[in-house]
């Protein structure tokens, strides 16, 4: 479901595609922007999920943008943490994508 992740320094992108093909946007009624927002979250990290694409109705990615000064340790945990919700995310998009 990720297809990219960009950015520099400590401001992150992260795309998301359909995990059928690897490449088309998902559905827009999945909602899988605020979906990792809320998941996120719970799961004690905040993101800014939005859709990106001029029509504003397609296309999912979450922006990370920790302060400069946060130790390395908080950007492993930070990272840890969205990496189980992203999977978390996925799980229950892939079962309604079936």
């Amino acid at each position: 479901m990720v297809r990219e992740v960009r950015g520099h320094g400590f401001l992150l992108g992260v795309e998301y595609v359909d995990p059928r093909d690897g490449r088309s946007f998902l559905p827009t009624e999945l909602g899988v922007a605020r979906r990792v927002d809320l998941m996120a979250m719970d799961m004690g990290v905040i993101v800014y999920s939005t859709m990106p694409t001029r029509d504003g109705f397609a296309g999912d990615q979450t922006l990370f943008a920790p302060p400069f000064t946060t130790p390395d340790a908080d950007l492993e945990e930070m990272v840890s943490r969205f990496a189980g919700t992203v999977r978390a995310v996925m799980r229950s998009v892939e079962r309604q994508l079936r």
